[in-house]
């Protein structure tokens, strides 16, 4: 397996993890923190950027995903938040899964895997994908 499919593997086995809600605990457990590790790296705005292009990719399978637009000033992590409560909760777990992988294959396109995996483990704590970055040193 390569670290990319490793990479996706643990995070969908994290998000797995997680007490079955509304699919709202994938907000507060996941998104919100890597929101906030994000915005301190590429500000608000860049985190707005990156979410609203995984949300637009992600949408072509989730097509409620996009059906709205936040409103202007809104936080991105509430509109979700809304929208996920509004699903039944496998099609919640579904929809956060696939958005949760497409930000972190976008964030791994843009500055590469390694990087985005101590991104991820800067948000989620440092056990949170195992031994991915060590599996792989050159």
């Amino acid at each position: 397996m390569d670290k990319t499919d490793a990479r996706r593997k643990q995070i969908a086995d994290i998000i797995a993890a997680l007490p079955d809600t509304d699919g709202t605990g994938v907000v507060e457990h996941l998104f919100e923190p890597l929101r906030i590790e994000l915005t301190s790296l590429i500000s608000e705005e860049g985190f707005r950027s990156v979410f609203e292009r995984s949300v637009f990719l992600a949408g072509l399978k989730f097509a409620w995903l996009s059906v709205e637009q936040p409103l202007s000033g809104a936080l991105p992590l509430d509109d979700l938040k809304t929208k996920l409560a509004q699903q039944e909760s496998a099609e919640a777990r579904q929809a956060s899964t696939v958005l949760l992988l497409t930000i972190s294959d976008l964030m791994a396109s843009l500055i590469g895997e390694l990087l985005t995996i101590d991104i991820l483990r800067s948000a989620w704590g440092k056990d949170a994908l195992g031994s991915l970055d060590e599996e792989f040193q050159p």
